[in-house]
């Protein structure tokens, strides 16, 4: 998925998308009665900054269950980070049943508009991210041979019209479980939690050093430490490509880690050595 410019799938041979870089056409999103499977596959072809938003139901069922084990006789608050659209936190909500979940995620919607050859999509920051017709997928992403050519194509493309359109990249059964116990907040893990206390913190496949420099990976683990109570859990998730996760424990402030599935996060000794540091 790293390619800038990718062919679009859903018009050309299936033999070349298996030789060249290709994605699902984006533009799938704009259908409003599109399929809940296909809904998460498209989605995932969505890069905002460095930051793909890859998501599918069940991507970590081993440490949904061992977390479910922590809350057999409690229905705890959790705060959900870089949740996507929202296929995984269907899983957590259905087993662990909590009794506030707050999903959150930096881009819970993005923005189109409709140009005689393209279609542009925006941020919520109303900055262009990528762009689709019938036979490309083009990501700002400027790299090698390439910088001057995506520059100049969006550069042309850079202010977004008043006129463009909202995306919910929240899936459909997602939206109709929303309540005053389960709410879907934008949230920078950069910058401070601001509501209420989690008794668990889920973190899945976002603090990586692909995404984020050590320095943005350490911020966020303390901003993650300052979230929760004092008896929290703080689970750190990933799944490429396949599970590994590192649960930690915050127990009287002491920090241990209490559950590793595989051989646990790629950065479970770097988050150790932030999160043991008595910064609450």
């Amino acid at each position: 998925m790293k390619a800038p410019l990718k062919i679009n799938s859903s018009s050309w041979p299936s033999l070349f998308s298996k030789i060249l870089p290709s994605c699902h056409d984006p533009r799938i999103l704009l259908n409003t009665r599109i399929n809940e499977a296909i809904f998460s596959t498209v989605v995932s072809t969505i890069k905002i900054g460095k930051t793909f938003k890859s998501t599918k139901p069940n991507r970590f069922p081993l440490t949904i269950k061992e977390l479910s084990r922590l809350y057999a006789k409690q229905r705890p608050t959790i705060l959900d980070i870089g949740a996507s659209d929202g296929s995984t936190s269907l899983d957590i909500i259905k087993t662990i049943k909590p009794y506030r979940y707050y999903l959150t995620d930096y881009n819970l919607t993005i923005h189109y508009y409709q140009y005689p050859d393209w279609t542009l999509f925006y941020s919520n920051k109303k900055e262009p991210i990528m762009a689709a017709n019938n036979f490309f997928v083009i990501y700002n992403s400027p790299s090698g041979l390439s910088r001057n050519f995506l520059y100049t194509f969006f550069e042309k493309y850079k202010n977004m019209p008043h006129s463009a359109r909202t995306i919910k990249l929240l899936k459909p059964p997602v939206l109709s479980i929303l309540s005053k116990n389960i709410t879907a907040e934008e949230y920078n893990i950069l910058n401070p939690w601001t509501k209420e206390k989690a008794d668990l913190v889920v973190c899945a496949n976002l603090l990586n050093k692909e995404y984020f420099s050590d320095i943005e990976i350490a911020m966020a683990l303390n901003n993650i430490k300052r979230s929760l109570s004092d008896t929290g859990y703080f689970a750190l998730i990933e799944n490429r490509p396949t599970e590994q996760s590192s649960v930690f424990s915050f127990k009287h402030k002491r920090l241990e880690r209490i559950i590793r599935i595989g051989h646990g996060s790629d950065i479970e000794g770097f988050a150790k050595k932030i999160l043991a540091k008595n910064e609450f």
